[in-house]
């Protein structure tokens, strides 16, 4: 079970997620700006074609990346670790019945 903390932190990432897609979407759109620009005749400057890219491929990069700090966090969160989740019942029962076993084991 997550504990406050935990969920507040994966609230946060949540929120940096979503501030990293919008900035995606408005780079994307200044980029589609400037295209229209360009098949308008307009003269656009390598600068300013190669700052688009590079701020939309920055953005891009931030996007998966929170992403995938999302998804860890989650994972956590449900008792995912390693790629496995920990089935806590499970194991106390495996726990108490070995206990169990030395008990008996110990009395005879």
């Amino acid at each position: 079970m997550a504990t406050k903390k935990a969920r507040r932190k994966t609230c946060d990432r949540r929120r940096r997620l979503q501030i990293a897609a919008k900035n995606l979407n408005r780079l994307s759109g200044s980029l589609d700006a400037l295209i229209e620009r360009m098949e308008a005749g307009e003269v656009v400057t390598p600068g300013d074609v190669t700052g688009a890219v590079t701020g939309l491929s920055k953005a891009l990069n931030n996007v998966v990346s929170e992403g995938a700090k999302v998804d860890d966090a989650l994972a956590r969160e449900d008792g995912i670790e390693g790629g496995y989740a920990l089935d806590l019942e499970a194991a106390r029962a495996e726990i108490g019945g070995r206990l169990d076993r030395l008990r008996r084991a110990g009395a005879d």
